[in-house]
């Protein structure tokens, strides 16, 4: 998909892309709440650090 206009027109109407065959449900999770269109209810680094290691 390119990156252009209507691509950002879908991000800011909430598009996420589906779950990639190689993504466990476990990160395909997290990716989607680093997608949350309120930043400040994104994870932070850390966070995402200790969601993985578990």
């Amino acid at each position: 998909m390119a990156v252009d206009s209507r691509f950002y027109k879908m991000v800011k109407r909430g598009y996420q892309m589906s779950q990639p065959d190689f993504a466990p449900p476990e990160i395909y999770m997290i990716m989607k709440m680093c997608w949350d269109l309120e930043p400040t209810e994104r994870p932070t680094f850390n966070k995402i650090s200790q969601m993985i290691e578990r």
